[in-house]
């Protein structure tokens, strides 16, 4: 089974790795990191990470996996009509297609989330509604063979459903203990509807800010 998992300059780190965790735990996994020349890439935060193929030595996959990242590095990526292309070309033939926090951004801006309902990070709703797509709260969201997650660390629970998809409920639970996936959030303010207090949402947006 190949998963395709694009990688590129200014894409989170946890994006990817959050997801790669659960699925390299699955029998017979071949991930596929796939950069768009093939080199290496440096990760929002300084991580950098070799990637395994470019956009021209992979035509086909069973899974795609898109990360978020940094608004800067996405704004390229959408104007890049050769990922554009990829990405298109490899949803055509996927089992599934999957993207966490704004990685639904790029699916969209290449037309593959045309008028479906799609996750993505909190503070991109009005953009990916932009791009033709209707935003969900959803921490993970399944629309068919389309497997959308919140923020950055919604991409762990999105490689979990996935695994369960691919090969079962049964395996999916074994390897979710495996990962000690037991979160308990310390401050409980990772979702903008359960955060404290208005005030307090508006000073957390202010730091992401600056």
């Amino acid at each position: 089974m190949r998963i395709a998992l694009l990688v590129y300059d200014g894409m989170t780190a946890l994006d990817a790795v959050g997801p790669y965790d659960s699925l390299s735990r699955l029998p017979e996994a071949d991930i596929v990191t796939v950069s768009p020349d093939g080199g290496p890439v440096t990760c929002g935060g300084g991580i950098v990470i070799q990637a395994a193929a470019s956009l021209d030595n992979v035509d086909r996959a069973d899974v795609l996996i898109v990360p978020g990242g940094m608004p800067s590095a996405l704004r390229g990526l959408l104007g890049d009509a050769a990922v554009m292309e990829w990405l298109r070309r490899i949803d055509q033939t996927s089992r599934y297609t999957c993207s966490v926090c704004t990685g639904a951004l790029l699916l969209a801006s290449a037309g593959v989330l045309r008028n479906r309902a799609a996750a993505t990070h909190w503070r991109a709703h009005d953009a990916l509604a932009a791009l033709g797509a209707t935003p969900v709260a959803d921490r993970v969201h399944v629309d068919g063979k389309y497997l959308t997650s919140g923020g950055v660390s919604a991409g762990i629970d999105m490689g979990l459903v996935l695994c369960g998809l691919l090969v079962g409920r049964e395996l999916g639970e074994a390897i979710e203990l495996s990962m000690h996936y037991a979160p308990q959030p310390p401050f409980g303010t990772g979702n903008p509807a359960t955060a404290l207090t208005p005030a307090r949402r508006q000073l957390i947006e202010e730091r992401l800010r600056n």
